[in-house]
């Protein structure tokens, strides 16, 4: 195989395969701040976020909850489920939403439906992850 063969196998990739590899390494990393329980509620085990923070990690939760269960977990959130999930008024729900949407790090899909910007993810994580670590 020449050179150029070689260098397109590795960098021309099957994203199913690329992210399925990367998903168990996501999990684990999301798990330091939340678990999810088998209806899809978001739950917040890491306390020292701001409602912001648990918004993005609610939204990459769902996202990785819906890979791991083929879709039978939704990977879209309501502002009405993070509502009941972060017990926190509707209006800062939706002001946060808003900021993390115009932010590009989520999309709104409809009216109080959310999902992750998911190349956005591992982003997200590590800054999060930064913040834990700095307070340490």
């Amino acid at each position: 195989m020449d050179e150029l063969a070689e260098l397109k196998e590795k960098f021309i990739i099957e994203m199913g395969k690329y992210e399925k590899e990367n998903l168990a390494e996501l999990v684990k990393r999301t798990m330091n701040f939340c678990v999810v329980d088998k209806s899809g509620k978001v739950v917040i085990t890491f306390k020292r976020l701001t409602d912001k923070e648990q918004i993005k990690i609610a939204l990459i939760a769902r996202f990785l909850a819906s890979e791991l269960t083929k879709g039978n977990i939704p990977r879209e959130v309501t502002a009405e489920e993070l509502v009941l999930s972060l017990k926190q008024k509707k209006s800062i729900i939706a002001a946060r939403l808003k900021e993390i949407k115009d932010e590009g790090d989520a999309e709104r899909l409809s009216r109080g439906t959310y999902t992750i910007t998911s190349y956005k993810l591992t982003k997200m994580l590590d800054e999060l992850e930064k913040k834990i670590l700095s307070k340490k």
